[in-house]
């Protein structure tokens, strides 16, 4: 029940569907945001105790998780990324989350592990 846009000027934006009423500004890239990817998760999903997160990729060459309900950053992937994260993919258990860049790597992130640092690296 939630739609979400990203924008040039550094912003995210969730939305109501019932009612199509604005609910948060996710404010925090410093570059403008590339790709927005919404977790498997939820009420709704067959992840419905974990948290539903919007995942945000910027120019900025970090990936940021927000809980889509409070609209707050949870978490903040300062990537090894060295250009822009262009491509997010949650997993289906929404448990990883796989980032690609313009730097040629694609990094597998564990959405349970609170440490900033990838699970693994491919070229």
């Amino acid at each position: 029940d939630r739609k979400s846009g990203c924008s040039d000027d550094t912003t995210a934006k969730i939305w109501c569907l019932k009612d199509d009423n604005w609910l948060h500004t996710l404010d925090g890239h410093v570059r403008e945001i590339h790709t927005i990817r919404w977790s498997p998760s939820g009420p709704g999903s067959t992840n419905p105790h974990a948290p539903l997160l919007l995942a945000t990729a910027s120019f900025d060459a970090t990936v940021r998780l927000w809980d889509a309900e409070k609209g707050v950053c949870v978490r903040v992937l300062a990537s090894p990324h060295r250009d822009l994260v262009c491509g997010l993919a949650f997993s289906p258990n929404g448990l990883c989350l796989a980032t690609g860049s313009y730097d040629t790597f694609v990094r597998l992130w564990s959405i349970q592990v609170a440490a900033n640092h990838f699970c693994h690296e491919f070229v």
